[in-house]
């Protein structure tokens, strides 16, 4: 099942990323789909404040284009939110036509935890191909596996973009329980940008529930 489900991803997002015209330039969310991130980085000197389900917000910054540094943690609605404070940053260090490749990183002290990755973005940010691997360590100890994502963008009008992830451990021996498929909708505008979707693990019955829901906004400045 987890190889028909990658096949059928595949297939997906090469065709979102070859297909149709593509516009160009930088928008709100432009560095991340809804869950993964892109290799795409914003402009120099510019914010972006980006909250997840109501419950989750990162700040970041961009200096110079090519760098991001960023802090994310739970909303500070209750006194132990500091142990959540997770510090980013992402390095986009190879762009060639229409390919560009970033690093990324995070460290959480109070665990303490740690995440290192590399994505691979092929295409225009409104149609658009990515491909990532990561991998991370909690309280002195690595992952199991690392984690592979493969992830598609198409814009489909100037404001509307539609998204398609899915995310699997490799050489994982349980898959069903180790692999996530996505999707949603992108609305953007000249500052923000609003994702609505839902995410669901391949293989697992999830009784009379289809997906859990995604709400995600950015806005830069």
């Amino acid at each position: 099942m987890q190889k028909k489900y990658l096949i059928a991803m595949t297939l997906l997002t090469l065709v979102l990323a070859l297909t149709a015209q593509a516009t160009t330039g930088y928008r709100p969310g432009d560095q991340s789909l809804m869950l993964v991130p892109t290799a795409y980085t914003m402009p120099a000197g510019s914010h972006a404040i980006t909250n997840y389900e109501v419950i989750v917000i990162q700040y970041a910054y961009a200096f110079p284009t090519n760098t991001h540094v960023s802090i994310m943690s739970a909303m500070p609605v209750w006194s132990d939110f500091v142990k959540t404070i997770t510090l980013g940053v992402k390095q986009r260090y190879f762009v060639k036509g229409i390919v560009q490749s970033s690093a990324f990183a995070s460290f959480n002290p109070d665990i303490p935890g740690y995440m290192l990755g590399n994505v691979v973005s092929i295409g225009q940010p409104s149609q658009s191909l990515h491909l990532g691997l990561m991998y991370g360590w909690a309280d002195g100890e690595g992952m199991n596996n690392p984690l592979f994502f493969l992830g598609g963008r198409k814009d489909v009008g100037a404001k509307i973009a539609l998204m398609a992830e899915f995310g699997s451990t490799i050489g994982s021996t349980n898959a069903d329980v180790n692999s996530l498929i996505s999707f949603g909708v992108r609305f953007i505008s000249s500052s923000i940008s609003w994702d609505l979707g839902g995410v669901r693990p391949v293989g697992e019955d999830m009784g009379d529930l289809y997906f859990v829901p995604v709400l995600k906004a950015t806005f830069e400045f």
